[in-house]
């Protein structure tokens, strides 16, 4: 448990940490008056409990396995075909005769003839 005044780790569940039992003893407080104490610094506040999943059954398990996997095959075949489309782009590209004139930014005129 944590000290309930500045929020070290206390030693059998107890609610204040020794060294704030004996700042408090040496300022003793009447029964009938409330006390507030002061508030603790964000990283020492506890921390929200983690979300699991609840414990799926033999058959929650397969049929959410079998969509796992359906979903891998649509990935590997979408990838499969833009690979598939790269590569004949690519072959086009290349068997295509270059066009002599392209980047040519004059003209050229021969002088004999």
């Amino acid at each position: 448990m944590a000290c309930m005044k500045c929020g070290k780790k206390t030693e059998n569940e107890q609610a204040f940490c020794p060294h704030c039992l004996e700042v408090m003893e040496a300022y003793p407080v009447k029964p009938d008056v409330h006390i507030q104490l002061p508030a603790r610094p964000a990283s020492q506040k506890a921390k929200k409990p983690s979300h699991r999943r609840r414990n799926l059954t033999a058959d929650e398990q397969i049929i959410y396995l079998r969509s796992k996997v359906r979903q891998q095959w649509a990935l590997m075949a979408v990838l499969a075909i833009a690979l598939l489309i790269t590569i004949g782009t690519l072959f086009y590209t290349a068997s295509k005769p270059a066009d002599p004139d392209i980047g040519k930014n004059y003209t050229y005129i021969d002088p004999t003839g």
